[in-house]
Order: C-alpha cells, then structure tokens, then sequence
C-alpha cells in the first residue's frame, strides 16, 4: 500500500538504513523492511492519528541473534506451553526440536517494543501438500506474560498475513487449544474460521 508522498518521507527518514524499498501493510499497519539500531528485521509502524495519518514507530519484528534473545525465545515458548499444560521442554530438548524444526523451513520471529524489549513471538513455516493449497502455519505465537492485552497479538497477526503473501501463499493456518477462549475470540476477530478437527494418538 504505497504512502501518499509527505508519509512515505517520514518513513524514509525514519528508516534510512533500510535494506529493501517494499513496504507490506495489513489493516493499516504498515512492515517495512529495515535495519535500525543496528540490526536487520521488520520495523512495524502504526496509524498516528486518523486525523493527520501519519506513521510513527511503534516497533521491530526480526528473528533472533543474540544469545540473549535466543535464552529469550526459549522462555517465551515455556511460557506457552506452561498456559498449554503442556511438558516444559528442557534446554537441551529445545534446542534440538528447534534445528529439526528450522530445516524443516519453521522461523521463529520476536517482536520488539519501543524500548527494545522482548515482548512476543511467532514461528511459522509454509506448508504445501496434495490436498490443501500452498499456505502458511502458525507453529507458535506467544506474548509475555508482562504484555498481554495491548494489542500486540494483533501485530503479530498481521506480519504473518503479510508474509504469507510474500511467501506466496494463499491462507494462514493455525491451531488453537479448546480451552483457550481468549485466543480463540481474537483469531475469530482476524476472521479466521473453524475448518476441522485435530485428531492424535499417542504411538
């Protein structure tokens, strides 16, 4: 969605180390490719005003490089699966099921406040096979804790819409705990829709 000239100035100042000149944007929030405070990633600007509709920089969605934020990433996955009541993974079995899953194409993203902390995370892959078209799996998407109820989840919702369309495909597919009425209503206010029913056995 291109930027009328006087906002896609300020963009451009905001910016100046960007890496590419796309702009993705979903529900007027607007992902642009860009290095700022040294690192490469997706800085995420939102509507000022609906008066003045001007941009400002709200935060930066980029995967995780340093130690820090990998330790970061970590917790924030013991997070999900302790709200889950699934089994906390250990370090070590994290750090396995995360190469399996990343040569298997799974990228873990986090996403940044104004004030550089750490304060959600999604991991998506693409997926294609014979039955269903090429599309987009939500593995993870988890706010701390500390940040929840500021719309972040939102954000985190439409970077992966963008990115399906970047990636080429055609819907974004996730999956949601029975139990998990809160998340359930906001996937359902992002528009998605009850498709099937997940079936397991333990082997």
């Amino acid at each position: 969605m291109p930027c009328p000239a006087k906002k896609q100035k300020r963009l451009n100042n905001f910016c100046d180390g960007c890496s590419k000149s796309f702009t993705y944007a979903s529900q007027g929030i607007i992902f642009r490719e860009a290095q700022t405070r040294g690192k490469v990633g997706y800085v995420v600007l939102l509507p000022f005003s609906s008066v003045d509709g001007y941009f400002i920089h709200s935060s930066m969605i980029r995967k995780p490089e340093t130690m820090a934020e990998q330790d970061k990433a970590y917790d924030l996955i013991c997070q999900l699966h302790h709200f889950l009541s699934y089994p906390v993974l250990e370090k070590p079995e994290y750090d396995r099921r995360l190469k399996f899953a990343s040569e298997g194409g799974y990228e873990q993203y986090l996403l940044f406040d104004e004030a550089d902390i750490v304060v959600g995370l999604i991991g998506l892959r693409v997926l294609n096979d014979l039955l269903r078209p090429r599309r987009l799996f939500i593995d993870d998407l988890v706010i701390d804790a500390q940040h929840r109820g500021k719309g972040y989840s939102t954000v985190l919702l439409d970077f992966a819409f963008d990115m399906a369309k970047e990636k080429c495909c055609v819907r974004v597919d996730l999956e949601a705990a029975l139990k998990n009425d809160r998340a359930i209503a906001v996937y359902e206010k992002k528009a998605f829709e009850k498709a099937a029913y997940l079936m397991k056995k333990f082997v």
